[in-house]
Parts: structure tokens; C-alpha cells; sequence
């Protein structure tokens, strides 16, 4: 266990209670967001808070529950313990009318290789930089995502992926535990843009929302001559495998409860506390605009989806969104460990 670690992305707690003269709320004395590896626990514990808000000295008794106790289970005395291999679930603390919560994300043990697998098939013109740029990613994204997801059957593709999928390569089927990439060469990409690659997914499964079975990224040809240096072709790579897994908000067929389709709003409560990690600052919701690409005042652009620096990596709103959508991921696997970063003693609903 690499323990529990303080955090402030997105706070839910303290209700609206009526009638109370000795307090105002009730705070969870403990992490928005605490990390426990399988078989771990971790006492909470909860406060009332007075009127001006701030935390009083008063211990509550609260009701404990959990949102997913085969995922994480709460007694009455506050002790949570991690149950399955990996997964979240809201803890809740009610008392009088006021409640707050926090979110348990139940991952690996950092010693725990991970066994998840991506394919990569290339297309015979797909060059070779982008071949071992895309190579690398390969190894950062399977670092990050743990295990394998559940196994579901491949039908011929013929027709599922449409043009992206060539005709002249070996159509694939059997059994699928892990993502397959295809990668191919664009000839066709509007002339003059700056767009080097598009990456998305291309077949489903439901984990309960949608992962990624098959992907595909399509690099353009007419950007094989520009100067890139390794950072660039890295960065591009980790970019557009992260697109293949449903990053950052267009998922096909419905939108997911935290991600609003007609406004754009991405509202992942794991994805806004790496958010916070990432940046230092508080964000309420996530928009996405421009190709599916997170936009925040100043901050979320394209950028953002690897930290700056020699060694790119892939950051903690990232990873975070991964475990809104259901991958088993973990944030040690690209390095990332949480800061302690203090929630506020107040809260709204």
C-alpha cells in the first residue's frame, strides 16, 4: 500500500440539514480521495463544523455506508476495507441531517506487475518513427492500466471499423482480454492542416461504460517530412493511444452519467481530483471541444495530457478519467504519485 493521500478536485459533502442550533455540517476528517490496495483499511473519522464553517472540535457519530461494498466496505465504526482488485465507491458519513463524502480508489499493489496487454498492428506504410514512438506509448499505457479487462469475442472485421481498417491486412477475431490498436496512413487529410494524427476508438465493451476492444489511429502522411524531435514524436504517440481508449469525451452510442453531451461537460469525480493534481487548481466540470479535447480556462488543452519535460508522462487527470470509465488503472503506473493538497473544511452539497 502506497496510502492515502489528501486531495481537493471535487467535495460533495455536507448537506443542507434543518433546524440544528450546535452545528452547521459535517466534514469526513480524512482525504477527498484515498488510495488502498487490495485487503488494506483506513479508519475515518468525522467532524461537525460551526457555524462560521469552520471544523469544530465535536467528533461525530455518524451512519457509515458504502456506494459499493464489494468494492469497498464501511463498518460503524468508520473502518473501510478494500475488497476487489481494483475499482471506486463513494463512502458516506450521515448525522443529523448532514452528510459528506469521499471517494475510495481501490488499485493494485504497486508491486503487482501489470497484465495488461496492447496489440499493436501496423500498416506496411506506417513509418518507422511512428513505429517506435507508438512502441513506447504502448509500454507507458500498460504501465498505467493494470490488469486485463473482461474477455469478450472478436467477429470478423469487416465492416466495424469502416475505412480505417485496411483491406489488404488480416482480418482479425478470436478472444480479446486487452485493447488492438490499427494504425494506418492517411493520404487524404484536409490540405494545409496541422493535425498529424486522429486516434479513437473503434469497437466497445461496457465495463459498466465503454472501453475499448479495438482502436485505431490514422497518422498523416503529409506530415512524414516535418522536423519533429523525440519529445514530439513521443508526445504525439501517448496523445493519440489515449484517444483510442475513449479520452477525453466521445463516447459512441450514449453519454455516461458524468459526461454531458450537449453542453460538453465532462463531470468525472476521479478525473477532476487528478485534475487538481495536475494543476494545483479546482475545477467543477471539464469541457471538451475541438476534437474531443478537455478545455479549461488557461489550462486543459492538448498539452495537458502529458506534463512537460525530456520523459513524458501521462498525467493524473488522465488517468483518473480512465477509472471513471472503468479501466482497472492506477496512478503509480506513470509515476504519479498524489500530492497532499488539504479539501476544504466546508463544503457544498
Amino acid at each position: 500500500m502506497w496510502g492515502a493521500y489528501l486531495a481537493s478536485a471535487l467535495v460533495i459533502g455536507c448537506g443542507q440539514g434543518v433546524g440544528l442550533t450546535e452545528h452547521s455540517g459535517l466534514t469526513i476528517d480524512a482525504p477527498e480521495v484515498i488510495t488502498l490496495s487490495p485487503s488494506d483499511s483506513q479508519l475515518l473519522a468525522a467532524r461537525h463544523l460551526v457555524r462560521d464553517g469552520e471544523v469544530g472540535d465535536r467528533v461525530a457519530t455518524p451512519e457509515w455506508t458504502s456506494s459499493d461494498p464489494d468494492v469497498a466496505s464501511v463498518d460503524e465504526r468508520g473502518v473501510v476495507l478494500a475488497h476487489a482488485p481494483y475499482g471506486h465507491a463513494w463512502i458516506r458519513a450521515e448525522s443529523d441531517g448532514w452528510r459528506d463524502s469521499i471517494t475510495v480508489a481501490v488499485q493494485p499493489a504497486e508491486s503487482t506487475p501489470s497484465s495488461f496487454e496492447i496489440t499493436l498492428h501496423f500498416a506496411h506504410d506506417v513509418p518507422q518513427d511512428w513505429r517506435d514512438a507508438l512502441t513506447v506509448a504502448k509500454g507507458t499505457w500498460e504501465r498505467v492500466i493494470r490488469r486485463p479487462l473482461p474477455e469478450v469475442e472478436i467477429s470478423p472485421l469487416t465492416e466495424h471499423c469502416g475505412w480505417n481498417w485496411p483491406a489488404d491486412h488480416p482480418i482479425l477475431q478470436g478472444t480479446e482480454d486487452g485493447v488492438r490498436i490499427m494504425v494506418t496512413v492517411g493520404y487524404d487529410f484536409p490540405e494545409d492542416t496541422y493535425v498529424e494524427a486522429v486516434g479513437g476508438p473503434c469497437i466497445h465493451r461496457g465495463l459498466p461504460w465503454p472501453t475499448t476492444v479495438v482502436g485505431t489511429i490514422v497518422v498523416n502522411a503529409d506530415k512524414f517530412g516535418e522536423a519533429r524531435d523525440a519529445f514530439r514524436w513521443t508526445y504525439l504517440a501517448h496523445h493519440e493511444m489515449g484517444h483510442t481508449f475513449g479520452l477525453a469525451g466521445v463516447i459512441q452510442g450514449f453519454d455516461p452519467p458524468y459526461f454531458d453531451g450537449q453542453s460538453g461537460a465532462y463531470r468525472g469525480r476521479l478525473a477532476l481530483w487528478g485534475f487538481k493534481q495536475d494543476t494545483g487548481r479546482l475545477a467543477d466540470v471539464l469541457f471538451t471541444s475541438n476534437g474531443s479535447h478537455w478545455q479549461a480556462p488557461g489550462v486543459m488543452g492538448v498539452g495537458s495530457w502529458i506534463r512537460d519535460g525530456p520523459n513524458p508522462t501521462i498525467g493524473s487527470t488522465s488517468i483518473g478519467s480512465l477509472m471513471d470509465l472503468g479501466y482497472p488503472a492506477a496512478w503509480y503506473g506513470a509515476g504519479q504519485v498524489p500530492d497532499v493538497l488539504p479539501r476544504p473544511a466546508a463544503a457544498p452539497d
